[in-house]
């Protein structure tokens, strides 16, 4: 869950059907159930029905209605407000795709960012505020920005959120690192003890010493183990947030819809 801002649209092995509606669960799905364009995911959107937006307006592109490059999924406020805007035709657009040879909806002028052909990283930046900022000045970024509301109170919470899971999952890495070390030294060095006992022509007491240093090594080794096993199962419900805030609403049934 670390994407906070938008992220490149991929879509892979695409259907054809003849209605917009018909691919709700494969944009959907390729989407990660997410909105395109604030990344707030149904599961964060309290029951919010999603949109199938058109990318470019229906009002304006009418032949691409049913054409799955053109879909996007979104949550009802960004689709709200972005409803039917486009570029401006004062810099150009002719609002035919087909025929267009100037491609000013690849231009830096206020315009939406297309995700399926373009990086939003390339636009787009979170500062150490969750405000998210126009990369270089961008005015393809600020449009976008600005017209989508993508620094809404609700967003910016929901990144600090998510910011706060991924230090929460960071720091459950580190301290998994730092055991696996340590397991990996005492294994050595049990390892070169028991190489020493089979080598050398040790005397009773030393024999003792030996086994005493061994069974503290192994005492070690099974404390680290256990919280090693309590880091993981620690991350594994990091895990189990980041997993069901990717699902779709739909696998869970209502309370009033079990009993």
């Amino acid at each position: 869950m670390s994407e906070s801002c938008m992220k490149k649209i991929v879509y892979n092995n695409m259907p054809t059907y003849d209605s917009p509606e018909d691919y709700r669960e494969y944009v959907a799905k390729s989407c990660e159930y997410s909105c395109v364009y604030c990344t707030l995911t149904e599961s964060e959107s309290s029951g919010a029905t999603f949109n199938i937006d058109h990318f470019r307006p229906q009002k304006l592109f009418p032949k691409l209605y049913s054409e799955c490059s053109n879909l996007r999924y979104s949550c009802p406020r960004c689709n709200s407000y972005k409803r039917a805007r486009w570029i401006a035709q004062e810099y150009g657009c002719i609002r035919d795709c087909e025929s267009c040879k100037k491609k000013v909806c690849k231009s830096d002028i206020p315009r939406f960012i297309d995700g399926f052909e373009e990086n939003p990283e390339d636009f787009l930046i979170i500062n150490s505020e969750y405000i998210i900022v126009p990369k270089n000045n961008s005015k393809v970024g600020k449009y976008t920005i600005d017209s989508l509301r993508l620094n809404r109170a609700q967003l910016v919470k929901i990144r600090k959120i998510r910011a706060f899971i991924n230090e929460w999952e960071d720091e459950m890495d580190g301290l998994l690192y730092v055991i696996d070390e340590k397991q990996r030294v005492l294994k050595d060095k049990k390892e070169r003890i028991n190489q020493i006992k089979r080598t050398i022509d040790a005397s009773e007491r030393e024999e003792i010493l030996l086994n005493i240093i061994v069974l503290n090594l192994e005492s070690f080794a099974e404390e680290l183990g256990l919280e090693r096993d309590r880091i993981a199962r620690e991350k594994s419900k990091i895990s189990y947030i980041q997993a069901n805030l990717r699902e779709s609403d739909k696998n869970y049934k209502a309370y009033s819809d079990v009993n």
